[in-house]
């Protein structure tokens, strides 16, 4: 309806020959379809799949024969997905196999569960070493491993196990352990680690001229949302070169007025989707999610979904809503906190005002930012971090957010109920003296080896009379990369503690 012309069927070889049809400018978003090689003997065995190759024919309706037995490599959304298609296809039995453990696994937590719940069985710490055939069988054989220091994944590299083989029979088996772009060598763009496509990061344009760039073909797999992102940050670049302003911003609601609270609203928590039960789900694709009737529906309406709107007490609602409620907690933008006299921002880094205005010399504040960008953490992966710093003795901020959803504040555990809850970050605050500070940040280190999240560690402490820092010499003393920050440069106006 707005003018965009969709060619399918086309297939384009060389980018070069696009302007001299009339183009202008040109995005690549190609994603990243073509699957990670197992690097295994035998994998060219007539009865291996590759995950793509496989979703996309089931999709496409076409016959796919896989037998009664099958068997999944990998540890993500897309290995989770080839498991659950199988069983509906007809599978009796559909194992995942892992390389690494439970909670290294980067498969969302729901999918994991509702893929045990239709009968999936998932083995961890095994790996495929090769593939051979035997009585009309695939023979794949495995090797136990056991997790070492974290890789560049920040997850725990596995190793081999010296004599662990074991070996089993599959009618079918299906590598889904990544995917990676295909850039055809006619595009003659510069290319990257891992296949993909090199750009300006702020605009996303490529070396070559009136070319761009994003998504999965930029960045390797990611999500939606960061694909989407990237489609908006090009149309914005690709009209400034064609020189227009920029601006794509769409109004498309006027926005709110101001919302009062009914009490009846304060604590509602979200409604569970109805689902069709597990035995009712294997050897057809009929809907899972079967959504809200209309009372539940009004329910879920009723319910407050902005739960930054109240200070303080957002803690009650459900942790899926909390990133925005914690963004905001200590402080309002360009309003002096009442204990530091920082004007904030608004934003995450204003979430340690209340720790650092009771500071008391030689004492070290340490804020941990958790949360992998763009997939979050979940609150149990939080609880590992909470747990570990009880046991080293410091002490939790009492204000914050995580700290209130302690059932015991000295042992550091969080509620039960919220563990599998996922966040997209969240802020632990701690304060202990400088003297622990060794101790605090090697347990710091042992216990994130045991998480599958990004910690983010921010150290701060009051200046002594001289105006030095006790901290900064510490961290040197210790051989520990710090960058200077300073928290008055975080906000609009000087502090009354020197920070």
């Amino acid at each position: 309806d707005i003018g965009v012309e969709i060619r399918t069927n086309t297939r384009v070889d060389s980018i070069d020959k696009l302007p001299k049809e009339g183009y202008n400018a040109v995005f690549v978003a190609i994603g990243a379809h073509k699957c990670t090689q197992m690097g295994v003997a035998g994998e060219d065995n007539p009865r291996v799949m590759e995950c793509v190759d496989f979703l996309r024919n089931v999709r496409l309706g076409n016959e796919i024969k896989i037998g009664n037995k099958v068997a999944v490599i990998g540890g993500g959304n897309s290995a989770i997905d080839a498991a659950r298609t199988a069983l509906r296809l007809g599978a009796k039995e559909v194992t995942i196999f892992y390389r690494r453990s439970q909670k290294e696994m980067p498969a969302t937590q729901e999918e994991v569960e509702e893929a045990l719940a239709e009968g999936v069985q998932i083995h961890y710490l095994a790996a495929p070493s090769r593939i051979f055939s035997r009585d009309g069988s695939a023979e794949l054989e495995f090797i136990r491993m056991e997790l070492g220091t974290p890789d560049d994944s920040g997850r725990r590299r596995p190793m081999p196990i010296k004599g662990s083989e074991f070996t089993l029979s599959f009618d079918t088996i299906i590598a889904a352990i990544g995917q990676h772009p295909d850039i055809p060598r006619q595009f003659n763009l510069p290319i990257g680690q891992g296949n993909v496509i090199e750009v300006n990061p702020d605009t996303l344009a490529t070396a070559k001229e009136g070319v761009f760039a994003g998504g999965d073909v930029v960045t390797g797999p990611a999500s939606i949302i960061e694909a989407i992102a990237a489609g908006r940050q090009a149309a914005i670049s690709i009209d400034e070169y064609l020189g227009g302003s920029g601006n794509i911003i769409e109004v498309l609601a006027p926005p709110e007025g101001e919302v009062t609270l009914s009490e009846e609203a304060k604590g509602k928590r979200r409604l569970h989707m109805p689902v069709l039960p597990s035995d009712k789900r294997t050897g057809n694709f009929n809907q899972v999610e079967l959504g809200y009737s209309q009372e539940m529906a009004i329910e879920e309406a009723k319910r407050c979904l902005r739960c930054d709107l109240r200070e303080r007490d957002c803690i009650i609602f459900e942790p899926s809503d909390w990133p925005r409620s914690i963004r905001n907690h200590f402080s309002q933008p360009g309003i002096p906190h009442t204990t530091t006299g920082i004007a904030g921002r608004g934003t995450e880094e204003m979430k340690t005002n209340d720790v650092t205005g009771r500071f008391k010399r030689g004492w070290v504040g340490v804020g941990l930012d958790v949360g992998r960008p763009g997939i979050g953490a979940r609150f149990r992966d939080v609880d590992t971090l909470t747990q570990a710093l009880a046991k080293l003795g410091v002490e939790f901020e009492a204000n914050n957010p995580v700290t209130k959803m302690m059932v015991d504040s000295q042992k550091g555990k969080l509620r039960e109920d919220i563990l599998n809850e996922k966040i997209m970050s969240c802020v632990v605050e701690t304060v202990f003296p400088l003297e622990k500070l060794e101790e605090v940040l090697n347990g710091l280190r042992e216990a994130t080896k045991q998480i599958n999240t990004v910690v983010s560690v921010c150290s701060i402490n009051r200046a002594d009379p001289d105006g030095s820092y006790p901290l900064r010499k510490k961290l040197d003393e210790l051989g520990i990369f710090y960058r200077p920050n300073g928290k008055q440069n975080a906000g609009l106006g000087k502090p009354k503690a020197n920070v």
